[in-house]
């Protein structure tokens, strides 16, 4: 009686064991995948024209490749499960003013027009030269050789069938553009983590209107009763706040439980323990980035200024027409992850640093702002700034001088800025994880002689 009894308890917890695994590990880690797949999914289907194929190619990786996607365009949405029932998720389609994309569940943001779907890009500017406009210099400075440069890039992207942009500016002159088949001008892509750069925007520009002092401290009420009370705007700006985050991709962790499971965003950031003092440890985090959100958020007074700062404040100044930032579902700016805009457009923004702020005569935020961006943070090993990437030791990119710096994103995303050779190097991507940048550049490098 007594082994029957020790039988019935081992299988018991054995059984407890299965299900609390499945509900605490398993059923969230796939949830995460169909998240991913149906957010992914329903953002292209209704931001971008890049092709079904290409997207297809991004979503083709374990597990994702073995789940069903399905694509409702009358009520814009899309749906992802495993087996047609298994860990399922909804994307789905909101616009909010200027602000529009796709969310998981329910949108409960301010507004709601799903009436139009696809927000389309602005027509080319034909009346002004680039980068102001997309009118193209005749000629090209003699010591760059365009053609070549050109073969490069068409090499790169036929070597390379996961990245789908390169763009090559010298100071004013778009000397190259080469993009992947299913991909046009007019593509608006996705920069993933390229967006924390943004954010970066954002906050030189509120710091130039005394919106911010980055000094200050953030003044979150939930965190006015402990050590995380003297975390400053900078400390989340140089991601050395210190507090604990698990930044992993491959696994259920604290990014991806944010961006898949999660409904606001920065609420869920901001239950982050603190792990070392402010200001001493730099640890890479998106959950900084969208706490950055927050406080950008109760900076600029009222939800409207809020909803409309990006467009009105950095993209249409710049010329950015076709960005677009996505939001959580409660409509924070998702600064860690969800701009999207051309590989043009992307190109401006690199040259808005590589001009020190200033865009032809108006400065957007001050050269000192720059300086204080691209500063390497204590502890990152001259790898990191202000939400932006440095070459400071070339150990990133061995090719590239040590003034270079960047906007860097998920599955082959970014920009390069290099000062000292006045250039700015974008490439966009759906997948290519392991694109060759270092070898990309020395190739380009070969053919600018000045």
């Amino acid at each position: 009686m007594k082994i029957l009894t020790r039988k019935r308890i081992i299988t018991l917890l054995i059984v407890l064991g299965i299900v609390i695994a499945w509900q605490t590990y398993l059923l969230p880690t796939l949830k995460v995948a169909t998240g991913y797949a149906a957010k992914y999914a329903c953002s292209h289907q209704f931001l971008s024209n890049i092709s079904k194929a290409n997207v297809d190619a991004s979503l083709d990786f374990f597990p994702t490749n073995l789940a069903t996607r399905k694509i409702d365009e009358a009520n814009k949405k899309v749906e992802v499960s495993f087996f047609g029932f298994l860990a399922k998720q909804t994307a789905n389609f909101y616009r909010n003013g200027d602000s529009c994309g796709c969310v998981l569940g329910d949108y409960k943001g301010d507004k709601l027009d799903k009436r139009t779907s696809f927000q389309k890009v602005p027509a080319p500017n034909t009346t002004q030269i680039w980068p102001e406009g997309d009118v193209l210099r005749d000629s090209i400075p003699e010591y760059i050789n365009a053609i070549a440069i050109d073969e490069v890039l068409k090499s790169t992207l036929e070597a390379n069938k996961g990245a789908y942009a390169i763009l090559v500016a010298y100071k004013n002159w778009l000397v190259a553009e080469e993009y992947q088949e299913g991909v046009q001008q007019d593509s608006r892509i996705l920069g993933w983590s390229m967006t924390k750069s943004v954010g970066n925007a954002f906050f030189g520009i509120m710091e130039k209107d005394q919106k911010v002092n980055i000094k200050d401290v953030t003044r979150f009420s939930t965190w006015a009763n402990d050590d995380r009370k003297t975390i400053t705007v900078s400390d989340l700006l140089r991601m050395n706040s210190g507090l604990k985050w698990s930044e992993n991709y491959g696994s259920l962790s604290d990014v991806t439980r944010m961006l898949y499971l999660e409904k606001d965003f920065p609420a869920f950031a901001k239950q982050s323990p603190l792990a070392e003092a402010p200001g001493t440890k730099w640890l890479y985090s998106s959950g900084t980035s969208n706490l950055l959100s927050k406080v950008m958020r109760n900076s600029v007074t009222g939800f409207e200024n809020y909803n409309a700062f990006p467009k009105q404040r950095l993209f249409d100044p710049i010329g950015m027409k076709s960005a677009v930032i996505e939001t959580d579902n409660v409509s924070n700016y998702v600064l860690s992850s969800y701009c999207w805009a051309t590989a043009r457009d992307w190109t401006r923004f690199g040259l808005l640093y590589l001009y020190k702020g200033n865009w032809f005569g108006k400065q957007i935020f001050t050269e000192e702002w720059v300086d204080y961006s691209t500063t390497p943070v204590a502890d990152s090993d001259g790898l990191y700034g202000a939400q932006i990437w440095l070459n400071a030791t070339q150990k990133r990119i061995p090719s590239a001088p040590k003034d270079a710096f960047f906007e860097n994103g998920f599955g082959g995303q970014r920009i390069l800025i290099i000062p000292s050779k006045d250039l700015v190097i974008t490439v966009m991507s759906g997948k290519a994880d392991d694109f060759d940048f270092d070898e990309l550049y020395t190739q380009i490098f070969k053919h600018i002689k000045q």
